[in-house]
């Protein structure tokens, strides 16, 4: 099913974001954060339209933000906040899953201490958006360099609630990897070969974005390890523990 058949209403758009709504019955809603996309003076465009669409009994809210601001923006969090309230309200929500890739990433983390979620998943996130915290990091530094004082300059704390899905290449985001703390709740997998640009699209092109986002989201952790094992995606720990022991 491509996008353009897809029925997408908008709900909220402004200078600072927009809200699109795929609505559907059933208890599930996902709220998808768009990362940084392609063109620096266009609105980022939804992200994983096509697979959510496939996903049973499933709702999605679609955020994009078009300053960039890795959830530093007061207007956008206030608003996805009361977006959301209003349609678990009226929909009969039972279970939120966050979701999102890079910048998306990070800000379905954050996501998940504004309000209730019961998994966020997040693809090639960033631990921080400050050098200081990331030394050598210059990735999005156009967008990043923008952002001044941030509330969440990173993803810590994080949520202490639900399930955490982080899955980061190791490519080129070892350090925003090593920055992730080790706890309860948090299943951490990394792809050793790949880059931070490479996972959502692997997934995707291999056919287990679908499985895995729906094993997330229902925290199988059999099903997340089966989708990401074909493609040599492994548990965080297991990799640390591998690369312990090799001599040095």
């Amino acid at each position: 099913m491509s996008a353009d058949r897809i029925a997408i209403e908008t709900l909220v758009e402004d200078a600072i974001l927009r809200i699109n709504a795929l609505r559907r019955e059933g208890p599930h809603l996902v709220v998808c954060f768009a990362s940084v996309g392609k063109g620096w003076h266009l609105m980022p465009p939804d992200e994983f339209v096509g697979t959510i669409s496939k996903m049973p009994q499933t709702s999605a809210l679609f955020v994009s933000d078009m300053t960039r601001s890795w959830m530093n923006n007061a207007h956008l969090r206030e608003t996805v906040a009361r977006v959301v309230g209003s349609v678990i309200a009226a929909e009969g929500i039972t279970r939120v899953t966050t979701l999102g890739l890079s910048m998306g990433g990070f800000s379905s983390l954050v996501a998940s201490r504004l309000f209730p979620v019961d998994t966020a998943i997040a693809l090639s996130p960033q631990f921080s958006i400050l050098r200081d915290l990331i030394p050598g990091e210059r990735r999005w530094r156009h967008w990043t360099g923008k952002v001044i004082a941030p509330d969440y300059p990173s993803v810590l704390p994080l949520s202490d609630q639900g399930r955490l899905v982080v899955v980061h290449g190791l490519g080129d985001d070892m350090a925003h990897m090593r920055a992730f703390p080790v706890q309860d709740n948090l299943d951490h997998f990394v792809f050793p070969d790949a880059k931070h640009s490479e996972i959502g699209m692997m997934l995707k092109r291999s056919g287990q974005l679908g499985p895995f986002l729906t094993a997330a989201a229902e925290h199988n952790k059999q099903g997340m390890v089966r989708a990401l094992r074909s493609l040599g995606g492994i548990w965080r720990g297991r990799y640390e523990a591998r690369f312990s022991e090799e001599p040095r």
